[in-house]
This record gives C-alpha cells, sequence and structure tokens, in this order.
C-alpha cells in the first residue's frame, strides 16, 4: 500500500532543481556585471540600495541647510556646523564611499563626490 509521501529520489531531484535555479538566478542579482558594449552596468540590490541611501542622506542634509538658513543669516561655513543643530555625522558621508559630500558655501549646493553618485 502506497501512503502519499515523496520518496527520497523525488526530493533528491526538486533540491537539485532548486540549486541550480539558484546558482543561476543569484550571481544575477548579488554581483556587479561589468557594462556590455553601450549598456551601463547593473549594480547589485546591496549597491542600489546605499545608492538609495546616499539621496536620502543627500535630502536630510539639504533640508537641515535650508532650516539653518532660514535661523541665520547665511549658510554655514561648512557642513559639520550642521551636527551641533541635531544632524548626525554620519549622514554627512556616502555611505558607498565614505568620502564626505561636496558643499559650497556660496551657494549652499550639497553633492555627493563619489563618481557613480553624480547628479545626486
Amino acid at each position: 500500500m502506497r501512503r502519499g509521501s515523496w520518496t527520497v529520489i523525488e526530493l533528491l531531484v526538486v533540491c537539485a532543481i532548486l540549486i541550480g535555479l539558484a546558482a543561476w538566478l543569484l550571481p544575477r542579482y548579488l554581483v556587479r556585471t561589468p557594462a556590455n558594449e553601450g549598456q551601463p552596468s547593473r549594480a547589485a540590490p546591496v549597491e542600489r540600495a546605499k545608492g538609495v541611501e546616499c539621496m536620502n542622506n543627500l535630502r536630510q542634509v539639504r533640508s537641515a541647510l535650508q532650516i539653518y538658513r532660514t535661523s541665520n543669516e547665511s549658510g554655514p561655513a561648512n557642513l559639520g556646523e550642521l551636527t551641533r543643530q541635531g544632524l548626525p555625522q554620519s549622514m554627512l558621508s556616502c555611505p558607498v564611499s565614505h568620502l564626505p559630500y561636496g558643499y559650497r558655501e556660496q551657494t549652499g549646493q550639497v553633492w555627493c563626490v563619489f563618481p557613480e553618485h553624480k547628479g545626486y
């Protein structure tokens, strides 16, 4: 009499298929691939998430600069002055390259100096 359960062979075949699919798909999404002819490279999801974190940091720094300018006559001499207003020091640098953000005091512009984040 046969029960409605799986045999060991069937389980091994299913596991082999799942391992094969994982080996085929995971490198595509977890590893950065070089750019092909004329196509930009695909960044791994972790790198894209850090890029989003960089954009969010810049948005917060720009908002903090606007608030600073409303309470003072001019902008801060450097971004370090924003930490005295409550902005964490970790938000003043890129999460990918850990380089401090660029800041132009005359115009109040803030940007990421990491080349791949150009335009943030």
